[in-house]
Parts: C-alpha cells; sequence; structure tokens
C-alpha cells in the first residue's frame, strides 16, 4: 500500500474547513437571534402567568 501525504494533507484541510465554517456559521446565528429568543421567552412566560387558572376547589373538575 502506497502511503501519499498529499491525500491525508487534503482531507485535513476539507474536515478543518468544514469545522471552522459550521462554528463560524453558529456563532453568527447565536449572535444575530439570541435577543429575539429572549424576547419571545420573555412574551412567553408573561403570557402563562397571566393566563394561569385560579387555584382553590373552583378549579377542580366537578363529578357527580
Amino acid at each position: 500500500m502506497n502511503f501519499n501525504p498529499h491525500l491525508l494533507l487534503l482531507f485535513g484541510n476539507a474536515f478543518l474547513t468544514t469545522v471552522l465554517s459550521v462554528a463560524i456559521v453558529a456563532w453568527i446565528l447565536v449572535r444575530e437571534y439570541r435577543p429575539t429568543i429572549k424576547r419571545l421567552t420573555r412574551e412567553n412566560e408573561a403570557a402563562r402567568e397571566s393566563e394561569q387558572p385560579a387555584q382553590g376547589a373552583d378549579a377542580l373538575p366537578h363529578r357527580e
């Protein structure tokens, strides 16, 4: 079997380029969408707090 170091360099370069590009895209997406995600989370929590049912005997289903 003939070992070719250029082939190893080619695949190593392709792998590192892929990893680097994925990291850059992930960083850009997190930076751009984090404020929107936080805002939507706050709105969702505020909507849940305002829609909570009353506590007590009135909140239980009636059985006959």
